[in-house]
């Protein structure tokens, strides 16, 4: 929400420049300004594609930026410029008819209240060292198919992580990217998913028909090198032999 401070005098003024961009004849008290002013385009020329940019919005009574809307934002890899100094206070991103392709190190690092974010469709990139280091309020996140590259420590302590679902696009995994999201638990691989060194041992919450959807999304990988799952020894002892042999039948190890 955005807020407009002002007096007496001035709603006259602001009931005129409301007619004027909505091309009405209507009288305008106090109390009707906030629904008057909310249908008011968001464009100057009165189209509905709203303006682009970075919106700072919902702050706390603190003032303190809850929410960042990204809208036409059409930037490739996205831009901390403008953002508070301190983001533990922010609670949700939204991405609105933007093309961003990479989130970068240590984007969201440390917003430790942040609880939803929509990815968007036309991420490739979440980088190195951190992008959402620490966001311990996240509970549930989709990944964009087409996405190719998960950095190291992407999701480092995010420990309130509960779902997520994997696309089969991945092609390069970065190291512990789930290190400290013990509370994983719905997790879902994309059928064909076929890229190395994924780690799933940092939680034992998995049920056996979790681990078993796991195995049979896994590309078959008999004519060449073998990949391997790190599932972690507690998982592994949840699942039968014939399970096991499903995973070397195609090549891959699981560990």
């Amino acid at each position: 929400m955005s807020y407009i401070i002002t007096d007496s005098k001035h709603y006259t003024n602001i009931a005129n420049a409301i007619r004027e961009k909505l091309q009405v004849d209507t009288e305008y008290y106090p109390e009707d300004m906030a629904t008057a002013i909310a249908s008011i385009p968001a464009t100057s020329d009165g189209t509905d594609s709203p303006v682009g940019g970075i919106w700072f919005l919902n702050p706390d009574d603190n003032g303190n930026v809850t929410k960042i809307k990204y809208v036409n934002y059409n930037i490739s890899s996205l831009s901390l410029e403008g953002l508070p100094t301190d983001k533990s206070y922010l609670k949700e991103v939204v991405f609105e008819q933007s093309s961003v392709t990479t989130i970068p190190v240590n984007c969201f690092q440390g917003c430790s209240n942040l609880s939803k974010i929509n990815i968007p469709e036309t991420v490739t990139t979440i980088a190195g060292s951190g992008s959402f280091q620490y966001c311990t309020s996240l509970m549930t996140l989709h990944l964009p198919h087409g996405l190719k590259t998960i950095g190291q420590w992407a999701f480092w302590g995010c420990s309130a992580l509960n779902t997520i679902n994997i696309p089969n696009t991945l092609n390069n995994i970065g190291a512990d990217i789930f290190y400290l999201c013990s509370n994983l638990e719905n997790v879902a691989l994309e059928n064909e998913f076929n890229c190395a060194n994924l780690n799933l041992s940092v939680s034992t919450k998995y049920s056996k028909e979790t681990i078993v959807s796991w195995i049979n999304a896994l590309a078959d990988r008999s004519d060449t090198t073998a990949y391997r799952l790190q599932i972690g020894a507690k998982n592994l002892a949840k699942l039968e032999e014939e399970d096991i042999a499903i995973a070397t039948a195609k090549n891959w190890t699981l560990a």
